[in-house]
């Protein structure tokens, strides 16, 4: 208990610090200035939430507690340091998706998987080259899915949450407390970030994501070692896991391919877009809560087939973006 209250102590003391420091004559790149576009935030706030994570990390592991070794930290260091630089210097798509795909490659021993398994038809071996195709494209769309959620307060940090809980749940191969640590962190952040103190920026997103996909791909690995006996990061609930920021990129991929704009332009389309062009932040985000927390516990607690339970919130997303769409336009 001790470790957690001091892991809380030193979220809040470092978040305060560096959100005085972001407004500092030479930190200034450390803001996110509005710009009536596509930052309708009214005054800048501090993109800080990835540095803060990444700092309590070094911090936690270098004096309490040696969860993971240096080069596992390092590894996290690399992707906070491509979303950091996006933040500063906004990276052309394509070079953000190059770099990622290179630092993937590179640390292709921490998230390569070879089999996936379905609770439906059970394993499926995936061959050398498959492997790699397969894996670089799942963690690319994980980072971009992430992404996409990121524009509304409390959105991203909220589905870290879910995941978290979603992890906490069922352990095989992660000390329980890492999750807790990372708990107490995202929760702190989160009430800044409601507050509209900070932003996690491209540089939270890059090092949750890459985070999170690491845990999954691993208890996914000791669920099939262990024939997923007290296990259900099988492939149906990974998907419903992500359902929603999954969703909503595929559905923003077709919108702005048939409307003949590029698939990395920004838009204003976004779920979370619409939903705030109808409804408050609050309603907004306990709608999106319910995306993110359902389709997984439908999963546990309903006894019938994964796809029809995938299908079932894929139409139920479709209504809700129709209706969204049409009061937007009326």
């Amino acid at each position: 208990m001790n470790e957690y209250l001091i892991i809380g102590a030193l979220t809040f003391l470092i978040t305060i610090i560096l959100s005085k420091v972001a407004f500092l004559k030479y930190f200034h790149f450390l803001l996110d200035k509005p710009d009536k576009i596509r930052k309708f935030h009214t005054s800048p706030t501090p993109l800080i939430g990835g540095l803060i994570i990444l700092i309590v990390l070094f911090i936690y592991n270098l004096l309490l507690n040696q969860n993971y070794n240096f080069y596992f930290l390092i590894f996290l260091l690399v992707f906070f340091l491509v979303g950091f630089m996006d933040d500063v210097f906004d990276l052309s798509p394509y070079l953000k998706l190059s770099i990622l795909i290179l630092i993937i490659l590179f640390y292709r021993d921490y998230l390569i998987f070879e089999e996936v398994y379905f609770y439906e038809f059970g394993i499926i071996k995936l061959n050398s080259f498959f492997s790699y195709i397969f894996f670089i494209l799942s963690i690319l769309l994980f980072i971009n899915a992430s992404n996409m959620m990121d524009g509304i307060d409390g959105a991203a940090l909220t589905y870290y949450i879910s995941l978290l809980l979603i992890l906490s749940i069922n352990i095989s191969s992660t000390p329980k407390n890492v999750f807790i640590i990372l708990l107490v962190i995202y929760s702190i952040l989160l009430i800044f970030n409601l507050y509209k103190k900070i932003f996690i920026g491209d540089s939270g997103i890059y090092l949750s994501a890459i985070l999170f996909s690491y845990y999954i791909i691993n208890e996914h690995k000791a669920g099939i070692m262990n024939n997923f006996q007290e296990n259900f990061f099988y492939a149906e609930n990974i998907f419903l896991m992500m359902f929603l920021p999954g969703i909503d990129m595929l559905r923003l991929f077709f919108y702005r391919v048939i409307t003949r704009n590029s698939p990395f332009k920004a838009d204003r389309n976004h779920f979370h877009h619409l939903l705030k062009s109808k409804f408050n932040s609050i309603i907004s985000l306990m709608i999106i809560n319910t995306f993110y927390f359902f389709p997984i516990l439908s999963s546990l607690f309903l006894q019938i087939n994964k796809f029809i339970i995938i299908i079932i919130f894929i139409v139920l997303y479709s209504i809700l973006v129709i209706f969204l769409q049409n009061a937007k336009n009326n």
